[in-house]
């Protein structure tokens, strides 16, 4: 893929939102999110044939709320390793990396994209039964790959009727960001060597997005 530095960008936008998404709801519910960048989030699963990074999420603004994230966590000290956006981030591009070095978990994520694309004409892109079918397409992929993300947050909120559910497809939607970010050229090394390059990009997309 010749990618550009605003697509690894977008990319990595898109690990920082599924991180962001997760807290948010493991805190505070489903009402709590960002509709938009809920929907961009799933969305991106679906996008296997996308013509650029950008319509992976339905342009760049879909990817809003993860490039103020990576604005505000990719500090001038660099991330704080105890926050949960922090761990969330390098779990998931962890697990990344085992699952694409894996050709039976590729597979199992393959055929199981490919399984909730036929059922969104019945369901819906976010339908309880395509999510749920996501949510176990991750464990059957993410959750056989390495050691298990623990989110943490308010109990009741993740207990709440979906929640494990629509944690668990957007766990899924950081490691898709994660793949399409590698495949763009991002290597974990450039979170620590090119940090103000990177908040320096993310807040001019963004100044350009408030502009359009």
């Amino acid at each position: 893929m010749n990618a550009t530095p605003t697509d690894r960008l977008l990319a990595l936008a898109g690990v920082f939102q599924a991180a962001v998404l997760v807290d948010r709801m493991a805190h505070r519910g489903r009402g709590a999110l960002d509709a938009a960048a809920l929907q961009a989030s799933i969305n991106s699963l679906y996008a296997t044939d996308a013509e650029n990074v950008a319509a992976v999420y339905g342009g760049a603004a879909g990817v809003r709320v993860g490039l103020e994230a990576l604005s505000e966590h990719l500090g001038q000290r660099g991330m704080d390793a105890r926050h949960p956006i922090t761990y969330y981030l390098a779990s998931l591009l962890f697990l990344e990396g085992r699952v694409q070095r894996s050709p039976l978990l590729v597979q199992r994520l393959t055929d199981g994209i490919r399984a909730a694309l036929a059922k969104i004409p019945m369901f819906g892109a976010d339908g309880a039964p395509v999510l749920t079918h996501l949510a176990a397409v991750y464990q059957e992929t993410a959750g056989q790959a390495g050691p298990r993300i623990v989110v943490r947050g308010d109990p009741e909120q993740i207990k709440a009727a979906g929640a494990a559910d629509l944690i668990r497809v957007l766990l899924l939607a950081g490691i898709r960001s994660a793949w399409l970010w590698r495949q763009c050229g991002g290597r974990r090394l450039t979170l620590l060597l090119q940090t103000r390059r990177l908040r320096r990009d993310a807040g001019a997309l963004l100044a350009h997005l408030d502009a359009a």
